[in-house]
């Protein structure tokens, strides 16, 4: 992963990151 973003593709590509990365953090969370 590059920290290179775009400025066409920041909006969308920014939001679809960000909502990966939360449900990686969610699932390596133990669940209770």
């Amino acid at each position: 992963m590059t920290h290179h973003v775009h400025p066409a593709a920041t909006p969308a590509t920014g939001a679809a990151m960000m909502r990966a990365m939360m449900m990686q953090m969610m699932q390596s969370q133990p669940r209770f």
